[in-house]
């Protein structure tokens, strides 16, 4: 890996999905939410869904993120 690559994290890859407003299915160790990625923390994402309700899904429950159809 380069030095950049070793910098880049979770965080900025999912900084650019809500950027994107790309739908994504998040897999957590609890479950799985889908929607839009809105809020990036530093320690949770917020995944707005779409019966207009928002789910907090910590960084550590995350095991998978993938586009959504």
């Amino acid at each position: 890996l380069t030095e950049v690559d070793k910098r880049l994290g979770i965080g900025h890859a999912l900084r650019a999905l809500a950027r994107d407003r790309a739908r994504v299915i998040v897999d957590t160790v609890a479950g799985s939410a889908s929607g839009l990625v809105g809020v990036v923390g530093a320690d949770f994402i917020e995944i707005s869904t779409a019966v207009g309700s928002s789910v907090a899904v910590p960084m550590a429950a995350i095991t998978r993120v993938r586009a959504a159809g």
